[in-house]
């Protein structure tokens, strides 16, 4: 069975080679093992990052590989009839997410694609496999709201939005990421009126020096 390569690399079949490039960049520096020198789990990931890479820069891979796509859809299968993953499946490729958030350097980070790999793995078919293993609920969602801590205000609705499929609205992690919320605006306002108080207290400071001299 293939593996789903635009997946991997975050990206779709309409996909163009600089944002193939830019993604697989962004991956590599997220999950290079040189910086997990001890997570096997991660050093997987980075290999089928790099096969994903391989295979859809290369013409004869990429032929190869959406042929044999095209023999499956024909059959009515698909690279997602793979056997289905379990919760502790899901709870570990996020627990890697979150161990690559925080490894990256937050100014440099692309906002979109840290959303969009978090939510990715919130899709229908990972939702059902979750509520049928409710075991793991809470494990997820304390994951989720650590990586909660490296999105923006506008990825943390996106992110609850999501979470309200798989949890009640009283579980205690939507307090989390609302608390995250109005902790992210408020370092947002201050960021953006900093220079300003800044200026302006450098400013009142010289006057008062003028006019103690």
């Amino acid at each position: 069975m293939p593996k789903d390569h635009y997946r991997t690399l975050g990206i779709s079949p309409q996909s163009g080679p600089d944002e193939i490039r830019k993604n697989y960049r962004t991956l590599v520096k997220r999950y290079h093992p040189d910086r997990h020198p001890d997570d096997r789990a991660v050093h997987a990931h980075f290999r089928e990052i790099q096969e994903a890479y391989e295979t859809l820069t290369d013409p004869i891979l990429r032929d190869a590989w959406l042929q044999e796509r095209w023999l499956l859809a024909s059959q009515g299968l698909s690279t997602a009839s793979q056997p289905l993953l379990t919760a502790t499946d899901i709870l570990k490729r996020l627990l890697i997410i979150e161990r690559g958030f925080a490894s990256e350097d937050p100014w440099r980070a692309d906002r979109a694609i840290r959303i969009r790999r978090l939510t990715e793995h919130l899709n229908q078919e990972h939702l059902d496999i979750l509520k049928q293993e409710s075991d793991q609920l809470d494990a997820i969602a304390e994951t989720l709201v650590r990586c909660g801590s490296h999105l923006d205000p506008d990825g943390l609705l996106v992110l609850s939005s999501q979470m309200k499929e798989l949890l009640p609205e009283t579980h205690p992690a939507f307090k989390s990421l609302m608390r995250l919320r109005s902790a992210k605006i408020s370092e947002d306002r201050w960021a953006r009126w900093k220079p300003f108080v800044l200026l302006t207290a450098a400013l009142l400071g010289c006057l008062l020096i003028a006019r103690l001299a």
